[in-house]
């Protein structure tokens, strides 16, 4: 499994240093394997994130890795899916619309590689422990082939789920979107971001009241 990631974790290297000119981290020979992978990662996804932002005119500021991958989605799927309406645009309008949605659908599969690795935890399988949890391995196999499908500028949509889990619902507070209307109608970009934002919250909030009510 460790050889699988570093195999595809070079070949995502080699494909943006020939592409974009990416330099990969110099190897450090007093850090562990462990160290020196999480090191690598570290860096290149900022990097392959910065090629997205970088298509998009885009400007990260000093947004931490999330908010600038939030960032790039909503900018790349009002590219794909543009609010106006195309009926009635000229045949050169309508190419450049097409184009633009284009371009919006590339810049997001590198949004989606550094969405699927930021989650990625190098210790998770427990590669020394003599029987790691099966559920974990399976997770960590389809990880992989997720990041394979990121590489290859496909999708997740037919992943198998074969994972023992169990369901929990936590009511959580409403989140009133008809009341962000008006905000919606003068800046549909931002208001969208703050109701993403805020969902997010929310979701957090519930599982930090399910951890407490089982503890």
């Amino acid at each position: 499994m460790r050889q699988i990631e570093l195999r595809l974790l070079t070949k995502a290297e080699a494909f943006y240093a020939e592409t974009y000119g990416y330099l990969s981290p110099e190897a450090n020979t007093n850090q562990s394997e462990s160290e020196q992978r999480k090191l690598r990662w570290d860096a290149l996804l900022p990097f392959a994130l910065s090629v997205a932002e970088h298509m998009l005119g885009i400007d990260p500021g000093k947004e931490d890795l999330m908010q600038r991958m939030y960032r790039v989605r909503l900018e790349g799927w009002s590219r794909v899916s543009p609010e106006r309406e195309l009926i009635g645009l000229s045949p050169l309008e309508l190419a450049l619309a097409d184009r633009r949605a284009g371009e919006g659908w590339f810049a997001m599969r590198h949004m989606e590689l550094v969405d699927l690795m930021s989650y990625h935890d190098e210790t998770y399988l427990c590669y020394d422990d003599p029987a790691p949890n099966k559920d974990r391995i399976v997770e960590s196999v389809y990880t992989l082939k997720d990041l394979a499908a990121r590489l290859m500028g496909g999708n997740i949509s037919n992943r198998p789920n074969n994972i023992r889990k169990k369901a929990v619902v936590v009511p959580g507070e409403i989140l009133n979107l008809t009341a962000l209307m008006p905000q919606y109608r003068e800046n549909p970009k931002q208001t969208v971001r703050l109701a993403t934002e805020t969902l997010s919250q929310k979701f957090i909030d519930c599982i930090g009241r399910y951890h407490h009510e089982t503890d």
